[in-house]
């Protein structure tokens, strides 16, 4: 036991693993003092070596955020009309359709390999499938039920980060800097999506609007407390 010990008590595993991991950074009795903290928390050495740090810091968040921005930036430009924004849009969440079909193919076809015997759930997941692409074509053609769907996709997409992003900074999770930049490129596309100038050519209104993300930010909400009790 050293000065250090006390200290590091109330550090999470994250914080002592980065001591660990950055040992010139640090005095021996810090080390010594987070890697018997680490042990008394029942964290192995090979948990120590495949953990991913993650050290959410101002200038990395500015990092990567930053080139976001800056893309994102480049559509509030005088000389980007709301047809290119339509179309970059289109074919961004089209890639992010097509990627997640491919991702879930087998269940995809499982699902269908017996269309007389679906339930509830494999309804849901069919439903979860088809929205993206549905979404994306009819916000294409500029149909007002597509900019609905869409909006209702994204919100859902964006909440569901946060929540993860939440999730993992409150338990300890490696995947935490994952789902905050999720949920900001989300909640930029949600933002390019209700500029009123994008929402005129799908003849949405403020209400129109407000009704899409308000009833699926309630949704996500009552679920999110369903799933925690």
């Amino acid at each position: 036991m050293n000065q250090f010990t006390e200290i590091y008590k109330l550090k999470s595993n994250s914080d002592l693993i980065r001591i660990i991991k950055n040992p010139t950074e640090y005095q021996e009795l810090a080390l010594e003092a987070a890697k018997e903290e680490l042990f008394e928390r029942g964290v192995t050495e090979k948990d120590i070596n495949e953990a991913e740090i993650v050290d959410i810091k101002k200038e990395e968040v500015d990092y990567i955020i930053t080139p976001i921005f800056k893309r994102i930036n480049l559509y509030f430009g005088s000389n980007t009309t709301e047809d290119n924004i339509i179309l970059s849009l289109s074919v961004l969440l089209g890639l992010w359709s097509i990627i997640g079909l491919l991702q879930s193919w087998g269940l995809f076809k499982y699902a269908l390999s017996d269309i007389s015997n679906i339930d509830f759930s494999i309804f849901i997941f069919l439903l979860i499938m088809i929205i993206p692409p549905m979404a994306t074509v009819l916000f294409w053609k500029r149909k007002k039920i597509g900019w609905i769907l869409l909006a209702i996709l994204l919100t859902y997409s964006m909440l569901e980060s946060i929540i993860k992003f939440l999730n993992a900074y409150l338990y300890d999770k490696p995947d935490i800097i994952i789902n905050f930049g999720i949920a900001i490129v989300f909640g930029l596309l949600l933002y390019l999506v209700c500029k009123p100038k994008i929402r005129e050519i799908y003849r949405v209104n403020n209400k129109i609007m407000i009704h899409a993300i308000g009833w699926t930010f309630c949704y996500i909400l009552v679920l999110y407390i369903y799933m925690i009790r």
